[in-house]
C-alpha cells in the first residue's frame, strides 16, 4: 500500500472508532501506526498507572477528548484503603505544558476531559483552568474526591465555554466558595449541569434560576439537595428550561409543590411532590434509590411510566413490585435493583423471571436477590438475547437457598445472551464448581470485565476460565478458593488482561504471584486482624509507583522467609 498517500490513509482511518480496532491497525506497521496516532479523536486509558502521561504527549497529540480511570472499581464500596493513588494532576500539568505557546502543539484540540474515580486536587483544577480556559468544553469529575469548592469557582471562572460539567458522586469540600455564583455569572453554554450526590447542598436559588433562564441549551439539570432553609421555592422554577429532558433533585423537607416540564424524559431524586401522569408518560428513565416511598408508592408512580427503558430502583419492590414492573414496562432495556438494609421487600429468583419473560430487550442487568435458582438465569439465556453486561449478587442470609451451584444456569445464560460483555457472579460458598468456570471460559469469548464472588472448587477452575476469556482486560475476585499460584497460571492464560483484583483468597505463598510476569504487583496490608487482605495488579510500560501509602507494598520489596511470615 505505498501509492496510498497519507492524507488518504488518514481518511481512512477516521471512519475507524473501535479502540480494538485501532489497536489492531497500528500494530500493522510503523505508517499505519503514525497514521492512527495523527488521526485518534479520543483515548480512553482504562488504569492511570498503565502509561506515564508523557507517552500519551508523545504518540496522541491530536485528540479531541480524553478519559482516565484511576482507582479500582472496588473503592467505590470503601474497599480500598485511604490515599490509596490515582492522582490526576499529573496528567494535568502535562497536558497544560505540551499546550503551551513555547512548546510543541499538543492537545490544541483537546475540549473534553473526564477523570473517573481519581483524586483532584484544587491545585490542579486550577491549573487545569488556566491552562485550557475557554476551549474546554467538557469537564466530567466523575466519583472523584480530593477537591473543594475553591477549584470549582476557578473553573467556573476562566471556563467560559463549559457545556458539560459532570460530578456525580464526587466527595466535594464546601468550603464557602460562590462556584455556582461564578458558573451563572460567567456561561451561558451550559447544556449539563450535574452536582447530584456529591453533598452540596443548593440553598441559593436565585443562582438556579440564572442558569436556567441564561442557558437556553440546558438539556441535564442534576442538583445536589434543596436545602431546608429553601422556603420560596418557586413551583415553576423548572418549567422555564425549555429544552430539559433530565431532572435530578431531593428535597430537605415535606409538602414541596414542584412542576414538571412537559419535555422531561429523565427524572431522578425523591419524589415528595405529585407527579403529572402528562409528564411521567414521557419518562424514559427513572432513579428512585434516593426515594422514601413504600413498595405500594413505588407500583403507583411506575404505574404512570408505561414507556420507561432505564429503571433504578431498591429491593424494597419485592418480587411482586417486579412482577408489576415487568408487565407494565416492556420496553425496558436497562435495570439496576439495589440492595435495601431491610427485612422486608427482598427479590427472588421468582422475580427474574418474571422480569426476563416479558423484558425481551433487556440488556443492562444488576440485582440484589435473596434467594436464586438455576431457572433464573436460564430465563434471562432464553428470552433476553441482546444482554450485554449482567450481574447478580446473592445476599447474605441464614435462610436457605433455593439451588446452587448454578452451573448450569450461567451455561443457559451464556449460551443465549451471546453478546455479553460484563459479567458480575456473586454468590454463596458452593455457588458455582470448576464446571461452572469452564462454562464461562467455552462461552465467554467476549467478556472484557469479570467480577466472581464466592465461586470455584479449586485452581483448575480458574484455569479452565482462563483459557478462554480471550478478550478479558479486567479480572476482580472475592473470597474464591484460589492459590496465588492458580492466579499466576490463570493469568498468564489471559492474554488480554490488563488488571487484577482479589481479596479473601487461599493465601499460601504471595511470592507465587511474581510468575505473573511482567506485572506490577501490590500487596494491601491488612488494617487489623478482621480485614482481609488484598492484591492489585495491573500492566504498566512504567514500572512500579512511587506515591503509594504505607498500606500498599510493591511483592517485588517482600521477602518471604521461613515459616512464611512477611518480611519488608
Amino acid at each position: 500500500m505505498e501509492w496510498m498517500s497519507d492524507e488518504l490513509l488518514d481518511s481512512i482511518f477516521s471512519f475507524i472508532d473501535h479502540p480494538m480496532d485501532r489497536r489492531a491497525l497500528s500494530e500493522v506497521c510503523k505508517r499505519w501506526y503514525l497514521a492512527d496516532a495523527r488521526t485518534r479523536k479520543s483515548i480512553t486509558i482504562g488504569f492511570s498507572y498503565a502509561i506515564e502521561p508523557s507517552s500519551l504527549s508523545r504518540r496522541f497529540g491530536n485528540i479531541q477528548a480524553l478519559k482516565i480511570k484511576g482507582k479500582p472499581r472496588v473503592s467505590e464500596f470503601g474497599m480500598v484503603v485511604k490515599d490509596w493513588g490515582a492522582y490526576c494532576e499529573p496528567w494535568i500539568q502535562e497536558l497544560v505544558s505540551q499546550r503551551h505557546p513555547s512548546s510543541a502543539t499538543a492537545f490544541a484540540s483537546l475540549t473534553s476531559l473526564h477523570f473517573r474515580r481519581m483524586e483532584v486536587s484544587d491545585t490542579a483544577l486550577r491549573l487545569l483552568a488556566r491552562g485550557f480556559g475557554c476551549s474546554l468544553q467538557v469537564l466530567r469529575l466523575d466519583k472523584c474526591s480530593g477537591f473543594s469548592t475553591a477549584g470549582l469557582e476557578a473553573v467556573a471562572r476562566e471556563c467560559k465555554s463549559l457545556r458539560v460539567l459532570y460530578l456525580e458522586e464526587s466527595v466535594i469540600e464546601d468550603d464557602g466558595s460562590q462556584w455556582l455564583h461564578e458558573l451563572a455569572v460567567s456561561n451561558s453554554a451550559l447544556e449539563v449541569l450535574n452536582f447530584f450526590l456529591t453533598g452540596l447542598d443548593l440553598s441559593n436559588l436565585s443562582d438556579l434560576a440564572h442558569i436556567i433562564a441564561n442557558c437556553k441549551s440546558l438539556t441535564s439539570l442534576k442538583l445536589g439537595e434543596i436545602s431546608t432553609g429553601v422556603v420560596d421555592l418557586p413551583a415553576d422554577i423548572f418549567i422555564a428550561a425549555k429544552s430539559l429532558k433530565e431532572l435530578a433533585v431531593i428535597f430537605a423537607r415535606n409538602n414541596i409543590s414542584v412542576n414538571l416540564p412537559k419535555t422531561l424524559t429523565s427524572f431522578a431524586g425523591d419524589l415528595l411532590f405529585p407527579l403529572d401522569p402528562h409528564v411521567c408518560s414521557n419518562f424514559r428513565e427513572l432513579d428512585l434509590m434516593s426515594t422514601t416511598l413504600s413498595a405500594e408508592e413505588h407500583m403507583q408512580v411506575i404505574q404512570c411510566c408505561p414507556n420507561l427503558e432505564v429503571l433504578k430502583v431498591r429491593n424494597i419492590i419485592g418480587d411482586a413490585g417486579v412482577a408489576t414492573l415487568a408487565s407494565l414496562c416492556p420496553k425496558l432495556r436497562r435495570i439496576r435493583i439495589e440492595n435495601l438494609e431491610d427485612a422486608h421487600g427482598f427479590c427472588s429468583y421468582n422475580g427474574l423471571i418474571s422480569l426476563a419473560s416479558r423484558c425481551v430487550n433487556l440488556q443492562h442487568v444488576a440485582i440484589y436477590v435473596s434467594d436464586i435458582a438455576n431457572s433464573a438465569l436460564r430465563a434471562f439465556g432464553t428470552h433476553c438475547p441482546h444482554m450485554l453486561d449482567f450481574r447478580i449478587v446473592l445476599l447474605e442470609s441464614t435462610l436457605p437457598v433455593t439451588e446452587l451451584p448454578l452451573d448450569s444456569g450461567v451455561r443457559a445464560l451464556l449460551q443465549g445472551c451471546r453478546k455479553i460483555t460484563r459479567l458480575a457472579i456473586y454468590l454463596r460458598n458452593g455457588g458455582l464448581t470448576d464446571a461452572g468456570l469452564a462454562a464461562i471460559g467455552s462461552l465467554g469469548e467476549h467478556l472484557t470485565w469479570l467480577l466472581l464472588g464466592c465461586v470455584g472448587s479449586t485452581d483448575q477452575g480458574l484455569i479452565d476460565l482462563a483459557s478462554g476469556c480471550r478478550s478479558l482486560q479486567k479480572l476482580e475476585l472475592r473470597d474464591c478458593p484460589f492459590t496465588e499460584r492458580g492466579i499466576a497460571v490463570s493469568v498468564r492464560l489471559l492474554a488480554s488482561l490488563r488488571f487484577l483484583w482479589i481479596q479473601k483468597y487461599r493465601e499460601s505463598n504471595p511470592y507465587d504471584l511474581l510468575q505473573m510476569g511482567d506485572w506490577v504487583v501490590e500487596y494491601i496490608v491488612p488494617s487489623s486482624d478482621t480485614t482481609p487482605s488484598q492484591v492489585v495488579a495491573y500492566r504498566s510500560t512504567v514500572g512500579h509507583r512511587s506515591d503509594f501509602p504505607e498500606e500498599v507494598i510493591p511483592l517485588s520489596q517482600i521477602a518471604w522467609a521461613f515459616g512464611g511470615e512477611f518480611h519488608i
